[in-house]
């Protein structure tokens, strides 16, 4: 059954069983939860009634047994992604993307994988990771690590995308090493696309998530509203490009030298007409 045949994670399993009891009227929702390594059945049957939530573990199970290809199975966390959109906002931005790949099945490999990474903040994250003192390319060390509650499959999804997109690689030892120091990028709105416009929303959920649960007296917030004429925006756009770039210059620790990973970012958006 062709996956890209579907814009709902739901409907696509319903799909799927309807196929299974057609060609076997015998076969139960409890054989098939055993075949996909879900526990219960009860879980199965939540996702088949849309009670439950889609995980990303489930997909991979899903996709395991139903064999789908590794194009196909990012396929489908994107339709996990749009389901589980917390706005109606977020959910287009995702029904852009599902568009954006059934129309580019063929060939979106790479730049599908580049998606993914600029559209996720934990990529990126992870990959800073590496530049820490004592870093170890190990699961359980990484999501130690870190204070966002982010699982060892998760986790092991980044790395493959940083492997993917050959920012790192297997060293002599078997263990993963970056190819590169650094992997900056920036956005003004003009320029952006729909992976830069994701990972802001998603940085900012972040953000949110920090401040509720994750302060330290070594956190700094801060944001002002101001008055400015329209004609010294663009001019205050490049300022703030000089000013993030020698703050990052200054005190950014050198590979191996860092013992945390700090998350910076401003953004600066008229809040009038």
């Amino acid at each position: 059954m062709n996956i890209y045949n579907f814009e709902c994670p739901y409907e696509y399993l319903n799909a799927i069983w309807t196929q299974k009891k057609n060609a076997n009227s015998k076969f139960s929702l409890r054989s098939w939860s055993k075949k996909l390594d879900f526990g219960s059945n009860t879980t199965l049957s939540l996702l088949l009634n849309k009670k439950r939530s889609f995980t990303k573990l489930q997909a991979m199970k899903i996709g395991k047994y139903l064999e789908l290809n590794e194009i196909e199975l990012k396929y489908f966390f994107t339709l996990i992604d749009c389901s589980n959109s917390s706005s109606p906002e977020e959910e287009e931005l995702y029904l852009n993307l599902i568009h954006i790949q059934k129309s580019g099945q063929k060939t979106i490999g790479k730049d599908l994988s580049s998606f993914e990474y600029l559209s996720s903040p934990e990529n990126i994250l992870i990959f800073e990771c590496f530049n820490l003192k004592g870093f170890k390319p190990d699961l359980a060390w990484i999501k130690n690590i870190l204070k966002l509650k982010i699982s060892s499959s998760k986790i092991s999804i980044y790395l493959k995308n940083l492997k993917n997109l050959k920012l790192v690689k297997e060293g002599k030892n078997g263990l993963l090493k970056k190819t590169t120091e650094s992997f900056n990028f920036s956005w003004d709105i003009e320029d952006a696309d729909l992976a830069s416009l994701i990972y802001h929303k998603n940085i900012l959920k972040i953000t949110q998530n920090s401040i509720e649960k994750n302060l330290t007296p070594e956190s700094k917030l801060s944001s002002y509203f101001f008055s400015i004429h329209r004609s010294r925006v663009k001019e205050a756009k490049k300022e703030l490009r000089r000013l993030n770039t020698e703050f990052i210059t200054k005190f950014e620790s050198k590979p191996g030298e860092g013992d945390q990973v700090f998350q910076f970012c401003y953004y600066f958006y008229p809040v009038t007409k």
